[in-house]
C-alpha cells in the first residue's frame, strides 16, 4: 500500500547498552536514556508508539543494529522524521594491513558483540553510507551519548586492576590494541570521525564531547535515576515551553552550559562538552522541523 503523500513518515531507533561482555564494570544509565527519549517522542512529538523501536543489551548486537539503521532510512522522503539514539560505549581502533602494518584509525560504537578487531563494530565510515542515502529535506537527528563522539580521542592506555575506572563510556583498550593504536596515532592517520560522516550528507549530529574527552553518566539526586549528561540535558532543553521550536544550536548552547557547569561542580571534576555537528542551514532549525 502506498503511504499518504500528506502525512510525513516519523522513525525513531533507540539502542541501549549497559552490560558488555568484554567490560566487567557496566554502564547504569543507558536503558534510562532510550526509554525516556523514547517517551518524550511519543509525549511531545507526534510519533506514535510503532514508529519507535528499541534495541538493547544482547540484543543490540551489530547485524541487528545495521539492520534497523536500514530500516529507519529507507525510502525517506522530503518532510520526514528521523531519530537515531546511541546510548552506550564508545572508541577508536586502528587496524594491520596484510604486511602487519598499521594503515587504519576509525572512531566506531560499540555494539553488545564489540570485539577489538574489528569484526563487529559499526564504524564512522559505516554511518556515512548510511546516512548518505538520505534525501535534502528529511529531518534526520543522530544523538550519540557516547564518548569520543565528537572527535579523535588521545590515547588512554590501559589502568592498573586496583584503580576504579570512572563512570565513563569507553571501554578500556588491551596493551597490544592501545599499542595499536599509539601507532597509528604516531603515524599521524586521521580517521573519518562521527563529525565527518555527517559532513556530505542531510543529517545532523548531537555528540555528547568534543574531542579528546568522555561521556559522563550522572544520577540526578530530585529523580533518583542515572541517566547520560547529554539525553538528561537534552531532554530538559527541549521539554522546556518553547523548546521544540527553538533552534537547535541555541537548545545545544544551552545543554553545552548545563553540563559544563555540572562537571565543573563535580568531585572529582572532569570536562564534557556536548556539540553539535551538521550543515549551518540544518542547525538553526528546530530539533524535529
Amino acid at each position: 500500500m502506498a503511504r499518504s503523500s500528506s502525512k510525513p513518515t516519523r522513525r525513531a531507533l533507540l539502542i541501549g547498552i549497559n552490560e558488555y561482555p568484554l567490560q566487567a564494570d557496566i554502564l547504569t544509565a543507558c536503558l534510562n536514556d532510550v526509554n525516556d527519549f523514547a517517551q518524550f517522542l511519543v509525549d511531545s512529538c507526534d510519533f506514535q508508539y510503532d514508529d519507535i523501536r528499541l534495541l538493547t543489551e544482547r540484543r543490540a548486537t551489530k547485524d541487528e543494529i545495521l539492520k534497523r539503521l536500514v530500516w529507519l532510512v529507507k525510502d525517506l522522503r522530503p518532510g520526514d522524521q528521523a531519530v537515531f539514539l546511541y546510548s552506550g560505549h564508545g572508541n577508536r581502533l586502528a587496524t594491520r594491513d596484510i604486511h602487519g602494518h598499521v594503515d587504519k584509525y576509525y572512531e566506531c560504537i560499540c555494539p553488545y558483540d564489540f570485539d577489538w578487531e574489528g569484526r563487529n563494530n559499526i564504524s564512522d565510515r559505516d554511518f556515512c553510507e548510511l546516512f548518505n542515502r538520505v534525501p535534502q529535506g528529511v529531518r534526520l537527528v543522530w544523538i550519540s551519548d557516547s564518548c569520543y563522539s565528537g572527535g579523535l580521542p588521545q590515547l588512554e592506555l590501559p589502568r592498573p586492576a586496583r584503580v576504579k575506572p570512572p563512570a565513563c563510556r569507553t571501554l578500556q583498550l588491551p596493551d597490544d590494541i592501545a599499542w595499536r593504536v599509539r601507532t597509528a596515532i604516531e603515524k599521524d592517520l586521521q580517521p573519518l570521525g562521527m563529525p565527518g560522516a555527517v559532513e556530505d550528507s542531510h543529517a545532523i549530529l548531537i555528540a555528547a564531547t568534543r574531542e579528546r574527552q568522555q561521556a559522563q553518566e550522572k544520577c540526578f539526586q530530585k529523580e533518583i535515576k542515572v541517566n547520560g549528561l547529554l539525553t538528561y540535558y537534552l531532554l530538559h532543553e527541549l521539554s522546556r515551553e518553547g523548546g521544540l521550536s527553538t533552534p537547535l544550536r541555541a537548545v545545544m548552547e544551552r545543554v553545552g552550559k548545563n553540563v559544563r557547569r555540572y562537571a565543573a561542580g563535580s568531585r572529582p571534576r572532569f570536562e564534557q562538552e556536548p556539540t553539535l555537528y551538521g550543515r549551518p542551514e540544518l542547525l538553526d532549525r528546530p530539533f524535529l522541523e
